[in-house]
């Protein structure tokens, strides 16, 4: 149950980085 959650987690950091960082792959 909690899974599905971390993995929401993992999403949201991953892409909190991609635009930090300026990734322009969509």
């Amino acid at each position: 149950m909690g899974r599905g959650r971390a993995k929401a987690k993992q999403t949201k950091v991953a892409r909190q980085l991609k635009y930090s960082s300026g990734g322009t792959d969509l």
